[in-house]
């Protein structure tokens, strides 16, 4: 009923309140064949890259090799995953697919439905002072399970898109603020593309399309290489809200 460990070089704990069904057959001559229907109504996740508490927690699974009992040929499928995140946000994944339990490897399309403090959180990206609005995330993830563990490893194949819905968002690093953002943002690694991204800024209204990259590298490690190429108009535009100077300028 109740589950408490720590699992190196993760440092995760957790704690489970569940139901679950779980069926295994065996046949001569052949690998188990182990299904799981499981249900939880909390689980909490701590470690360093993943701070949430779960709720509702629902799947299906399989557990699976291809006809050898080393741990690296075990794979573990999980069918109609959903969840609910913290007290207001939810993800959904018709699949999840963990392969090699030697070096596991997640492969999913997973939608998520995200207050935009959740996101920030479980990004582990504290370098704001205010945010707030949610985001519509659809996440397809190809690649090895300890990047997201913050395990130094190979970068996945990661891409998806954002749904962005009156998004507030002040950064430490930049001197002035997002005050609403509405919009999509399509990403593939550490590449984005922006569709008609509609923002306002003090009393400046903006719309921007166009790609950047190196984005997330710059921002989270705080380096250079960022590369932009922006298109934005603008039919009321003020410079004050974008000039860092307390100082006043004529014009």
């Amino acid at each position: 009923e109740q589950w408490v460990a720590k699992l190196k070089p993760y440092n995760l704990s957790g704690k489970i309140s569940s139901d679950a069904n779980i069926k295994v057959s065996l046949f001569p001559g052949n690998q188990p064949v182990f299904s799981i229907g499981f249900s939880t109504d909390s689980l909490e996740i701590k470690s360093k890259k993943v701070n949430a508490q779960i709720h509702r927690l629902r799947f299906t699974g399989s557990l699976s090799s291809n006809n050898n009992t080393d741990i690296e040929s075990y794979s573990i499928t999980l069918n109609n995953f959903s969840a609910r995140i913290n007290k207001t946000d939810s993800v959904v994944a018709k699949q999840i697919i963990l392969q090699n339990f030697e070096d596991p490897i997640l492969k999913t399309n997973a939608v998520f439905s995200l207050s935009a403090n959740t996101l920030f959180d479980l990004a582990n990206f504290k370098d704001y002072s205010n945010v707030s609005g949610n985001i519509d995330v659809n996440l397809n993830y190809d690649g090895k399970l300890n990047y997201l563990l913050g395990v130094k490893t190979e970068t996945p194949e990661i891409y998806g898109a954002l749904d962005l819905n009156h998004l507030n968002l002040k950064l430490n690093k930049v001197n002035f603020s997002f005050d609403d953002i509405n919009g999509k943002i399509d990403f593939r690694r550490d590449s984005i593309r922006m569709h008609q991204l509609a923002f306002k800024s003090g009393k400046t209204d903006m719309q921007l399309s166009g790609t950047a990259y190196n984005l997330f590298n710059s921002i989270f490690n705080d380096t250079t290489g960022l590369i932009m190429n922006i298109n934005f108009t603008s039919t009321n535009f003020h410079f004050n809200d974008f000039n860092s100077s307390t100082h006043k300028t004529k014009t």
